[in-house]
């Protein structure tokens, strides 16, 4: 046994690391070792511990939080617990007390976007690890506004003060999942990814195996690289989802999206660290272990949340939209040549006024033979040219449409246009929207208390009335006087919402960012029914010039692609 002193996570600790040794090894070592005996003379250590009732003799060292209360004589386990069950306090709770988790229980359930169902999974997840100590096969992503509470939740209250940091680490971005070395993410039961960056595609493919395989490979430094027993949990977090994370058919992300109303909120925040260091972190971990899990299975996908089936379905690549639009309009082509179809889906894609990623036919192709593997494509066909003449062009080829529409469903990539997120408008924050001057008093009158803030316009400091917050431009405001006036501030930065009386800055940020939400959402909505407008007027010029291009590229009369 060897005592190493290592920094982790800013504090100084000492971990022990075991060597095997048999037995000639170790009273070799131990012969070397001189200590005084009750007589005051000097014996050597290995006839001590020989001697000793208490000797422990191991022929291996595992890392098995699940085999915490079984014995084996030949096996030495180095998980030794929990942290919460360590630090002494928790052998003095026989049952949870609720009042001292109240404000904890209200954060998960904030985390959770107010949703009851979700907040139960969670809650089921979090238990699991802590009561069978496996790992549950399923990650965390959680995405909310800065200050929302998920680092005091997933790294204050069950990192540090749950787990331990013998088996938790944070990690910043995520990236040092894939370096070579694994020794901080190995023998951990709970690694929390803090604002994970965009991964690329064979990264995200090692997490999701990170995320769900049973064992990993431990490669160390200067030594072997061993196979362990993984029992790692993540929690991911972000302000804003990357591309690519969610697949279409994913069954391993739990994904949430934080209430954003408690972002910033000091008070409800130093009331829940409170509690958390009033013993309600070991409440909290007591209620965990308490908790009949029922809706957290084993194996099972997770439940399907609002935002997570908008992030698979913008995951989903515009092709295959165009290919469903096609399918319903009864347009599909029996084969049709490869430059033809790809600039037919640029088309689309601009009308769309959707980005794909990529840029060219190699890889428009690329990303068919993802989905539908088993699809022809590019095959050269012989075709008749308008002028009589032969040439070879490559084609895609395509089935009937109704097997088509099967193979679509049944590979996930069939999605109707209003499950890409397009959101209902909501009626009580679209009330907060001002697009035009409403009367109000002037600004020498109106409120007593003054507003803590500068007029944009004319530069006046505190003052009072109604003050004025764009929603499109950050941190301007006006005053009521200028607002009246329409300056170059207004034209520029509208439309704006209104404040009364003083609020504290957190209230100001979430109302601002909910209008600019509802306005962007109004904007969206106002473009698409301009798209449609013009779609219908040019539906039938566009079918003629498809007919047109079909008869002048084949030549064949009555040949339908």
């Amino acid at each position: 046994m060897t005592e190493i002193i290592c920094e982790t996570n800013g504090e100084w600790t000492i971990e022990t690391e075991y060597i095997l040794r048999n037995d000639t090894e170790t009273k070799k070592r131990l012969v070397k070792c001189k200590v005084l005996d009750d007589n005051n003379k000097w014996i050597n250590a290995y006839d001590v511990w020989m001697s000793s009732l208490s000797q422990e003799l191991r022929h291996g060292i595992d890392f098995r939080p699940d085999q915490r209360d079984k014995t084996d004589d030949n096996m030495m386990n180095t998980f030794f617990g929990f942290k919460a069950d360590i630090d002494g306090q928790h052998k003095f709770i026989d049952t949870c007390d609720p009042t001292k988790i109240n404000h904890i229980l209200d954060l998960a359930l904030n985390l959770c976007g107010n949703n009851n169902d979700q907040y139960e999974y969670l809650l089921d997840w979090l238990a699991f690890p802590l009561q069978e100590g496996k790992k549950t096969a399923v990650a965390l992503l959680v995405k909310g506004l800065p200050g929302c509470g998920k680092g005091m939740f997933f790294n204050e209250l069950m990192g540090k003060r749950i787990y331990g940091n013998g088996l938790f680490t944070e990690l910043s971005g995520g990236k040092q999942l894939f370096g070579n070395f694994n020794d901080e993410t190995t023998n951990k039961m709970l690694v929390m990814c803090d604002e994970i960056v965009k991964f690329s595609k064979n990264q995200a493919d090692m997490l999701k195996n990170c995320i769900t395989e049973d064992t990993k490979i431990w490669n160390r430094k200067m030594r072997d690289s061993i196979v362990v027993q993984d029992f790692t949990n993540f929690v991911l977090t972000c302000n804003h989802f990357p591309d690519g994370l969610i697949e279409p058919g994913d069954r391993r992300y739990f994904v949430l999206e934080a209430n954003a109303t408690i972002a910033q909120n000091h008070e409800y925040f130093t009331n829940v660290m409170k509690q958390i260091e009033d013993d309600g972190h070991i409440h909290f971990y007591q209620f965990l272990l308490e908790r009949d899990i029922k809706v957290f299975k084993l194996g099972e996908a997770p439940p399907q949340t609002d935002i997570k089936f908008r992030l698979r379905a913008e995951a989903i690549d515009p092709v295959w939209r165009y290919l469903r639009s096609v399918c319903e309009k009864d347009e599909l082509p029996v084969r049709i040549p490869n430059a033809i179809f790809y600039d037919r889906v640029k088309d689309f894609c601009d009308k769309e006024r959707i980005k794909p990623k990529w840029k060219d036919k190699s890889g428009l192709l690329k990303v068919m033979r993802e989905g539908l593997p088993n699809m022809v494509y590019d095959k050269p066909v012989c075709v008749q040219k308008s002028d009589g003449t032969w040439t070879t062009t490559r084609c895609i080829t395509f089935p009937d449409r109704a097997e088509y529409q099967v193979l679509l469903a049944t590979h996930k990539l069939w999605i109707e246009d209003d499950e890409y997120g397009e959101a209902m408008l909501d009626e009580e924050m679209e009330k907060l929207i001002i697009t035009k001057p409403k009367p109000a008093p002037a600004r020498s009158t109106g409120g007593k208390e003054k507003h803590k803030c500068i007029c944009d316009e004319c530069g006046l400091r505190d003052f009072t009335g109604i003050r004025y917050r764009s929603i499109t431009t950050d941190n301007v405001d006006l005053c009521t006087g200028c607002f009246q006036k329409q300056g170059d501030v207004f034209k520029r930065c509208q439309p704006f919402i209104d404040f009364t009386s003083p609020a504290p800055e957190h209230e100001i940020l979430q109302r601002s960012m909910g209008a600019r939400t509802l306005f962007l959402q109004q904007q969206m909505a106002a473009a698409q029914a301009e798209h449609d407008m013009a779609a219908a007027v040019v539906a039938e010029n566009e079918r003629m010039r498809a007919e047109n291009e079909r008869k002048a590229y084949f030549g064949i009369k009555g040949y339908d692609y």
